[in-house]
């Protein structure tokens, strides 16, 4: 009887060890990403869902219209074929809904949580217009929306604190590698 109740003793406090030591792996990795992240300069306003006021207000598509792109943006962004493009380019002259695009295609991504990062560039908003907020504003994002991300980031930095006040094409090259 008293062997029994031992064994069961001895099994709870295992148990509640087990829990202890999960939850505090998970608690120190929260700890080490929000120091990560708190090291990366990045963009708010670059978001594609930021509220940068109704003069520089960013707009969905109009319900019915640009399907067509919409569900080929869409397609190619959810289906993980190896010989598709790693990325989807769209170019045209100042006003013909790039952005408005872009910011319908953000909706429906983050919509399914597919979503891990946007940048708006914009002339109007200073931060929006700076180059060198990209890749750590990005960074970032990608830090927040994956665990493995954000600790692999740990690991870069912990070896190149400086890397995000570097030159893009410096800092994402070490950043990729």
């Amino acid at each position: 009887m008293v062997q029994e109740f031992e064994g069961k003793v001895q099994g709870a406090y295992e148990q509640c060890k087990m829990k202890i030591l999960f939850a505090v792996d998970r608690n120190t990795a929260e700890i080490l990403k929000e120091i990560v992240l708190g090291q990366l300069i990045h963009s708010p306003q670059a978001y594609y869902d930021a509220d940068i006021g109704v003069e520089f207000a960013r707009r969905l598509c109009s319900l019915n219209t640009r399907e067509k792109i919409l569900t080929d943006i869409e397609t190619w962004a959810t289906t993980s074929n190896p010989d598709d493009a790693l990325g989807y380019w769209m170019c045209g002259m100042a006003g013909t809904g790039k952005s408005t695009i872009a910011m319908s295609i953000c909706k429906a991504l983050e919509e399914k949580d597919l979503l891990a990062g946007t940048f708006f560039c914009s002339r109007q908003i200073p931060e929006c217009r700076d180059y060198r907020l990209i890749i750590p504003t990005l960074a970032y994002q990608l830090a927040r929306f994956s665990n493995t991300f954000a600790m692999s980031l740990r690991d870069i930095l912990s070896v190149n604190p400086d890397l995000p006040s570097k030159y893009p094409e410096c800092s994402s090259q070490r950043t990729l590698n």
